[in-house]
């Protein structure tokens, strides 16, 4: 769907029931195709929409950050923390966007559910390794995680995640992927999910995360 001019936006919200589903950083080497036609390599956001009168006509959106504030606003929605899965960048390299984004957001970092942060980052996480738009159990994880972070998400997700993460076509461990985009030049933040690893265990099945901090 083409989304490009603030008048193309109108037309699309007052059509169709846009969600915003995240705001992600792009890694190193990653591009992505906007919606307005653009080739993106810094950062995106992600909406899904859905006709208000067909209900075939459904779908995800994607855009650059000035399109995604703008429907942002149109939608009376507040911003987006940025998932940034990268080590902080120096103050002066960001730019006034990006310090606005965590100004605003930064108050809502210590309403999550520890669990709930976790599952966060590792299924974006999966989804940036594997240069994929969230979809289907993804999705509903993401908005779930997202709008309610601070209610403790139930364990069957995480098992159900451990599930999806075995299908990795090269059958990488969540550790795994993590080392391979550090070796492309992406200075990544530290994760070991702890708590999902330890609900895996207790069901004594192979934990796909890696991270056996047991030993």
């Amino acid at each position: 769907m083409n989304c490009k001019g603030h008048n193309k936006r109108i037309e699309i919200v007052s059509n169709y029931d846009l969600v915003p589903v995240n705001h992600y950083k792009l890694l190193n080497g990653q591009e992505k195709r906007s919606s307005t036609g653009y080739l993106l390599s810094d950062r995106y956001y992600l909406f899904k929409y859905k006709s208000k009168t067909n209900e075939n006509d459904s779908g995800s959106l994607l855009c650059g950050y000035v399109a995604g504030e703008d429907f942002l606003e149109l939608l009376n929605h507040p911003l987006i923390r940025l998932f940034n899965p990268l080590s902080s960048v120096e103050p002066e390299t960001m730019d006034n966007n990006e310090n606005r984004i965590s100004a605003v957001s930064s108050k809502d970092e210590k309403s999550w559910d520890p669990l709930n942060k976790e599952l966060y980052q590792a299924v974006n996480l999966l989804c940036m390794f594997w240069d994929v738009k969230p979809y289907g159990l993804f999705l509903d994880m993401i908005l779930y995680l997202r709008n309610n972070p601070d209610k403790k998400t139930q364990k069957w997700t995480v098992l159900k995640f451990n599930e999806i993460l075995r299908k990795d076509s090269l059958g990488r461990t969540l550790e795994e992927m993590i080392i391979e985009f550090k070796d492309k030049g992406n200075k990544l933040k530290s994760f070991t999910f702890p708590i999902m690893r330890q609900i895996i265990e207790e069901e004594n099945i192979d934990c796909n995360l890696g991270f056996n901090i047991t030993e």
